[in-house]
């Protein structure tokens, strides 16, 4: 069975979806994605409205 995936929505064309090291808005930026961004992988774990990703 496939592993779900995630995809980046409502996002900007101009702008990008920020990785960060902890779900705060003042955590360290560790990665970014692209607001086409598809094939997320979660872990499965949340805070709030975030979502752990690989």
């Amino acid at each position: 069975m496939a592993q779900p995936t995630l995809r980046v929505i409502d996002t900007a064309p101009n702008d990008v979806l920020n990785v960060r090291e902890y779900p705060t808005t003042d955590a360290r930026i560790i990665g970014m994605i692209p607001p086409d961004g598809r094939g997320i992988i979660p872990t499965g774990e949340r805070n709030g409205n975030g979502v752990f990703v690989r």
